[in-house]
Parts: structure tokens; sequence; C-alpha cells
């Protein structure tokens, strides 16, 4: 998903620091449905997005019931930068299945990225119960925290985060950001030589390198 979050001295996030969770598994439906949105999710995984945006809603038409559908079809408007979209289908597969961890954690990454901080919150605090091991809600609810100021639970969150996914690259460049609001130079430093090390997403690598920059006075 691809998001900016607003940039102040100790807000220099880039694109894709908030994430969203992968597909989530088509539970059983009708045929028809079920083709268009398997089809929908291998487009996705291509990085196709209108053309996953098209499937999922041919599943939905055939079959208006399925919440996995709008979930993924909210990842796909949400990666094609259609906020709006996305949250009204993760607003309509919540009310389809209110157990479904996935669409709060996503539903939450929209808000963190409109910058609606209490909501995101709150939605990444429901998926996390309903499924602890979920380490994109708790590396977008650490930067949430951090972005209310609430910098001892990021820092457990996005932690957390790393020991479920120890090579999730925005977890540690989110700590990082974290560590140096604490003035704890060293330990970010650590985290975002951390994050350049494992990630490919050079806007990411760029938010690290301007990390080691600012705690050197550069």
């Amino acid at each position: 998903m691809e998001i900016i979050i607003m940039k102040n001295k100790f807000k220099i996030i880039v694109i894709g620091c908030i994430i969203l969770l992968a597909l989530i598994i088509t539970p059983a439906c009708s045929n028809n449905a079920s083709d268009h949105i398997d089809k929908g999710d291998n487009y996705s995984e291509q990085g196709k997005w209108d053309e996953a945006i098209f499937e999922y809603t041919k599943a939905i038409a055939l079959t208006p019931d399925i919440a996995v559908a709008y979930c993924n079809r909210a990842i796909a408007y949400g990666k094609t930068g259609q906020l709006d979209l996305a949250l009204g289908d993760l607003n309509k597969a919540i009310e389809l299945d209110s157990s479904l961890a996935s669409a709060y954690s996503n539903r939450g990454a929209v808000y963190l990225g409109t910058g609606k901080f209490d909501l995101a919150i709150s939605d990444l605090s429901r998926a996390i119960n309903l499924d602890p091991y979920l380490p994109e809600a708790l590396s977008n609810r650490g930067w949430a925290y951090f972005n209310v100021e609430y910098y001892e639970s990021a820092i457990k969150d996005l932690t957390r985060a790393i020991e479920l996914d120890p090579n999730l690259a925005i977890a540690y460049c989110n700590r990082g950001w974290v560590h140096y609001k604490k003035s704890k130079n060293d330990l970010a430093v650590s985290d975002f030589q951390k994050t350049i090390e494992l990630s490919d997403d050079p806007q990411l690598i760029q938010a690290a390198k301007e990390g080691i920059k600012a705690i050197k006075g550069e």
C-alpha cells in the first residue's frame, strides 16, 4: 500500500512504511466467484492491481457476501492510492465477518495512512487480539503509537513485530526513528543499518539513510 505520512523533524516517513497484510485464503463460495478471486490473487501477486480489482469486482457481483473478496480488493485499491474505496471495502468485509483479523489490520493501515491515529490503534488492537501473530499489524500499531508519543508502547510493538518476522525491514526502520526520538542513537543506527541490509525498497532505504544523517547532524 503506498501512503505518505505527514513529515516533520521526527516523522521522516516514505511511501511503503505502512503495510497491508497479504491476500487471505478464499473461503468456500460458488465456483465462478472463487475462480475470479483466484485470478485476482494471481494478478495481485504480479502487482497488476487494476486487473486484480476487475476480478475481485466480478467475484463480488456473483457472490456479494464473500468478505475475503472485499478485503483483497481493498488491498488492490490501497496499492493504487484509492484509499476511500479501500476503506469502503474493509468496512464491508468487517460487516460480513467481524472475526476477520486481516480486515481490521488493513483498515487500521488505511487510518494510519490518513493520520487517524486513534482509529488506527483501535483497529490494529482488534486485529492483534484476534490474531496475536500478525507482525504487520504490530509494526503499524507501533508506528501509530509513535505518532501519538506513546514511545514505550511503540518500541514494544515494533520489537515484537521483529521477533515474529526478523526480516521485516519496515519495523526496523520505524523502530530506528523511535530510538532516535528517545536519543538512543546507537540503537537507532543499528536499526537503520539493519533496514538497509534487509530492504530492497529504495525509498525505505532512503528513510534509513536519512535517519543516520540526522544522527550525525548532517
